[in-house]
């Protein structure tokens, strides 16, 4: 591989040819050499060798997956470009307590949220529970952080009373390219937005850190886009240079959906019969069969109201509803959000991605009941004997709400959290092979998801 540096020609002594043809590639790098020892003899010293591992510049788009690969039913990798070093991963011992509370260098540990574990029958305090993240030159770096147990320390971690200790650090690092950014927040999403073909809302908030990756370590923004059509969807997770906006890696979060000939395991995409009303398999009903919404006053009051769901025995079962009333007066019952609970409420979709709302609650089956009751749960169950508040970004004392989609796009079959708009997904699938993924331990797990927030990622 022959690169110019500084008006000398580099030959770099790589592997340069890894990937089929070889012959073609194994030519030109002959062809390179001699070039190069014919230039010397005319300009001595123009030639130089450079020694080291083999890093070609990154820069992926999503065309790198090969989605056209038939026998494999399309692209398999979740994820392509650079992947994290774990050689260089090690845990937290004892001893590095010491530095935790005193700070060596330009590494160090910050708090990140900090817990008092009670007895279930009493008040008493049985230990703390912190959790930490690491940094360096005030960088958080991405995989780098511990949770430590212990009872009586105040503002500060000591050893001797620790009870339990977990984490993970990274050996060395080094960002050879420096702590301060090149490029701008505004410049990584415009270019997100062209290289995804997302809108602004698509790109999610973007998250300065320091990624320890295989060749070297890099300042990384990390963030997740979602590209959003009324037949399909896509969902990424993208690592993007924070020096030279390289996008570094790639990784697909819910499969793709070209596959539809593939077996109905998979769960891929499949077309529904009616796209806005609900088709039926064995009882159980696809598709949205909630009225128009759209001539509802909502108010801020809130009432118990019954349920109708696919999947669990309603009698006797009810949810929190937010009152509203139609243009001729009449009181009705919406999947609307509950302020206690941090819950922004559950939106139909209509089998779209871009006509979410809140609805009335349907007195038919449907699976807007199913998760309205089952986040409701959920989040109480978090809030009365976990002491959780909502969803938790920063810390235990952040809460921060979360929401729901139901009916999100046509046929799509799957469930997901996104952190960046704090919402979870819900598709209805096929109703062919598979029914909507809205059964009320998927809908704990989703929320959950989003209760764990970025420490649970």
């Amino acid at each position: 591989m022959m690169t110019i540096k500084n008006d000398r020609i580099l030959l770099l002594q790589t592997s340069p040819c890894r990937t089929p043809p070889r012959i073609i590639c194994q030519l030109k790098f002959l062809y390179t050499l001699a070039l190069c020892v014919l230039l010397s003899i005319i300009y001595p010293g123009v030639c130089a060798t450079e020694s080291r591992e083999a890093n070609v510049e990154v820069d992926l788009t999503p065309d790198d997956f090969n989605f056209d690969d038939e026998s494999q039913g399309g692209d398999s990798r979740r994820c392509i470009g650079l992947q994290a070093n774990f050689e260089k991963l090690k845990d937290i011992q004892r001893d590095d307590l010491e530095k935790i509370a005193n700070p060596q260098g330009n590494r160090k540990f910050s708090i990140f949220s900090q817990t008092a574990i009670t007895r279930a029958d009493s008040t008493e305090v049985m230990a703390d529970r912190i959790r930490m993240f690491e940094t360096i030159e005030n960088v958080p770096i991405r995989g780098a952080d511990a949770v430590v147990s212990l009872k009586g320390c105040e503002e500060f971690i000591c050893p001797i009373e620790v009870k339990g200790l977990a984490g993970k650090t990274f050996t060395d690092i080094n960002v050879t390219a420096g702590y301060t950014t090149d490029t701008t927040e505004e410049q990584v999403i415009e270019k997100l937005m062209q290289v995804f073909g997302a809108d602004a809302d698509g790109v999610g908030a973007l998250s300065l850190e320091v990624y320890v990756a295989t060749d070297r370590d890099y300042l990384a923004y990390f963030t997740d886009v979602l590209v959003e059509r009324d037949d399909s969807m896509r969902y990424y997770t993208v690592i993007v240079d924070a020096h030279s906006s390289a996008i570094l890696s790639i990784c697909n979060m819910l499969g793709f959906p070209q596959a539809q000939d593939q077996q109905p395991v998979q769960r891929y995409l499949r077309n529904l019969q009616q796209e806005t009303t609900t088709v039926s398999v064995n009882g159980i009903n696809c598709g949205s069969c909630a009225g128009d919404s759209g001539d509802i006053t909502w108010s801020n009051e809130y009432s118990s109201c019954p349920i109708n769901t696919l999947y669990l025995n309603d009698e006797g079962r009810e949810t929190t509803c937010l009152i509203g009333k139609t243009e001729d007066g009449k009181s009705v019952f919406g999947a609307g959000p509950v302020p206690s609970l941090y819950w922004e409420g559950t939106q139909d979709c209509k089998s779209t991605t871009s006509q979410c709302q809140t609805t009335v609650l349907p007195e038919c089956s449907d699976a807007i009941s199913d998760v309205q009751y089952g986040a409701i749960k959920t989040l109480t169950y978090f809030q009365e004997y976990l002491g959780i508040m909502g969803g938790l970004r920063l810390s235990s004392s952040d809460p921060v709400p979360i929401k729901a989609n139901v009916h999100y796009s046509r046929s799509y079959c799957n469930a997901f959290y996104r952190f960046s708009s704090n919402t979870v997904f819900f598709g209805d699938c096929d109703c062919s092979y598979w029914t909507p993924l809205t059964s009320i331990d998927i809908v704990a797990h989703e929320v959950r998801m989003l209760r764990d927030g970025p420490i649970g990622n």
